[in-house]
């Protein structure tokens, strides 16, 4: 989803929030995946924004 450019870090708050809406193309989730297993910190953060949309789309009914 973010342009490989070297002003855009990857990955970048666009990419994060269609990481944890399910998004991403399946080139950019082996991407984020492998990010995540090097930033143990920023996944743990993550996977709680996930499982908090998860239960609002639950509650929400989608």
């Amino acid at each position: 989803m973010n342009d490989m450019n070297e002003t855009t870090p990857f990955p970048g708050e666009a990419d994060i929030h269609a990481y944890i809406d399910g998004r991403l193309d399946e080139a950019d989730s082996a991407r984020m995946e492998a990010w995540l297993e090097r930033n143990p910190a920023r996944a743990k953060e993550i996977r709680g924004w996930q499982q908090d949309a998860q239960q609002l789309r639950a509650m929400l009914g989608g």
